[in-house]
């Protein structure tokens, strides 16, 4: 999470953006916007700061520390790096499933960034009582493709998607699905034919996973199915997301790209990008920046 730009203006000391940061939950979008501020901050007063934190034992204080070395070792990592081995001293008794459940929800990001995560412990985790670890271990499986077999990872996200009852998981196993969908063969037609049933799922983040993986990689295919989405005056973010990529859209024939991108203009004449949801991403000015993006890439 902590890839995010730095919005501040003027110079931050680490305590202060702690400070701020902890007037905040975790899990709301503004929090991470602050942390993006120690971006600019030596990395070594971050990674100790974040030390500090979790060594301190307190729940908040340790869920504050992890989100804080994601930053080190996912948005920095080479930087961050060379913290690698007392990073795994910190995090590593964090990421047990008997482990508070808000901090191993934490912890398990910027950990598997540092280390390898064995195969038993995410898939076990995606049985966790707890939804935010189970959407955290969704997210780490997709990524983590290298050390599971492909089919594996495929039905234990399809699982998931099919049988969970909470939205953020299977949104975050609808994303991992298109994640692997892109980068194994092996698997395409196994992702395909599951998220064909979930054309008009409620979830955006669902819908979007079935048209990018169920088209057969037709580029005017898929995105007249993202542009009857994007006709919506609310439609979901991630739909325009989907738009961006602009060689990809060369194959589409120019009216298919010009129907995609009247419908975007509409969401701009609409005033789409203002109409954030509070402590969730993206915010205005990231709606803006998504919604320019769309538009340039579909552009004919």
């Amino acid at each position: 999470m902590l890839g995010l730009k730095s919005k501040r203006g003027g110079h931050r000391t680490a305590a202060d953006v702690v400070a701020r940061a902890r007037t905040l939950p975790s899990g709301d979008y503004g929090r991470w916007r602050v942390l993006a501020e120690l971006n600019d901050i030596n990395i070594k007063t971050v990674f100790d700061t974040a030390a500090e934190l979790v060594e301190t034992g307190d729940r908040d204080s340790m869920v504050l520390g992890a989100e804080i070395l994601d930053g080190v070792f996912n948005a920095r990592y080479r930087e961050g790096n060379r913290f690698g081995r007392a990073g795994v001293r910190l995090l590593k008794p964090l990421c047990t499933p008997d482990q508070d459940p808000c901090v191993l929800a934490a912890a398990l990001h910027p950990y598997s960034a540092i280390s390898p995560i064995t195969d038993p412990l995410l898939f076990d985790l995606l049985e966790h009582p707890d939804a935010r670890v189970r959407a955290s271990a969704c997210q780490l499986i997709a990524i983590e493709q290298k050390w599971a077999e492909a089919n594996r990872i495929a039905e234990a996200l399809i699982e998931a998607l099919e049988q969970d009852p909470d939205n953020e998981v299977r949104s975050r196993a609808a994303t991992g699905l298109i994640y692997a969908y892109c980068n194994d063969e092996r698997c395409k037609a196994q992702i395909a034919g599951a998220l064909a049933r979930f054309s008009d799922d409620p979830l955006p983040a669902v819908r979007v996973a079935a048209i990018q993986t169920t088209s057969d990689d037709d580029a005017a295919r898929i995105l007249a199915r993202l542009t009857a989405e994007l006709r919506d005056p609310q439609a979901d973010w991630r739909f325009l997301q989907a738009c961006h990529g602009r060689a990809f859209w060369e194959a589409a024939s120019h009216d298919t790209r010009a129907d995609a991108r009247q419908a975007l203009i509409q969401l701009e004449e609409w005033n789409w990008a203002a109409r954030e949801t509070p402590g969730q991403y993206p915010l205005a000015d990231e709606r803006a920046e998504i919604l320019a993006e769309a538009i340039e890439a579909v552009t004919p």
